[in-house]
């Protein structure tokens, strides 16, 4: 796959993913006479497929870039696919706290008969759902922090890209 082939998949992924957190701000909370156009509970699993998938494209595009040929051949101590993660994690967790949701306590005062609106996703499964996402996140800060404590580059050598008259000695 070209790299123009895989950025295009990309751009595709998110704008459908950008759609999806906008149809459910929009559609959570809506008064009691309306029809989802949507399963919002079906949308947010397909935010986490294609976040999954923008996992793999974004490392597809970094092999070739890197000249990697095949996904074989990266290398399988990389932190990259780890970062990538905590991308999409941090960015769930966020879009789940713009939700819109009913006051528990107003529900509870007014009676759920009572109120003219009513939700799909209620704010204790958005709780839910971002509970389980701070502890992955968590893990996955944790094994980020262990691999950059435990990573080393050695200087000693040059980059091939680089001739030695680019070279320019900083500490001179």
């Amino acid at each position: 796959m070209k790299s123009t082939d895989i950025k295009a998949k990309l751009d595709k992924i998110n704008k459908e993913t950008t759609n999806f957190w906008h149809i459910i701000r929009t559609e959570n909370v809506v008064e009691n006479n309306f029809k989802r156009h949507y399963d919002l509970k079906a949308l947010i699993n397909l935010i986490k497929n294609n976040g999954n998938e923008r996992i793999r494209l974004k490392l597809d595009q970094m092999c070739i870039n890197l000249g990697i040929k095949t996904r074989a051949e990266f290398p399988s101590n990389s932190i990259y696919p780890i970062i990538f993660e905590l991308s999409e994690k941090n960015e769930q967790f966020v879009q789940l706290g713009l939700i819109k949701t009913i006051d528990p306590t107003f529900k509870m005062k007014k009676g759920k008969k009572r109120i003219n609106v009513n939700e799909e996703i209620t704010r204790d499964y958005i709780e839910k759902l971002k509970n389980e996402l701070a502890l992955e996140i968590n893990g996955l800060r944790k094994k980020l922090s262990d691999f950059n404590e435990n990573a080393e580059l050695n200087l000693s050598t040059e980059y091939s890209y680089f001739t030695p008259t680019e070279i320019v000695d900083l500490a001179a």
